[in-house]
């Protein structure tokens, strides 16, 4: 198994955007109910994740649930 080291959030969350999801910045911002600006400053570690954007992430992929939330948390070798 190979290990990546994402050590921030808008890493994690661009990780996860590519290659959980496979979804592109607009798409992966809709899911969100944020703008892509707001996605891509969050990527890019320029502001925070809202709490409502964990909340629409988590409802969309109930199936991945355990595994984005890890990631997120950074508590998961990938």
């Amino acid at each position: 198994m190979e290990v990546f080291l994402l050590k921030s959030v808008g890493e994690r969350l661009a990780y996860t955007r590519n290659a959980i999801l496979s979804m592109n910045q607009k798409d992966f911002s809709k899911l969100l109910c944020i703008s892509q600006g707001a996605l891509s400053e969050i990527e890019n570690n320029k502001r925070g994740l809202p709490m409502e954007a964990i909340i629409e992430l988590m409802k969309y992929s109930k199936k991945d649930y355990e595994k984005i939330m890890k990631i997120l948390l950074g508590t998961i070798e990938l």
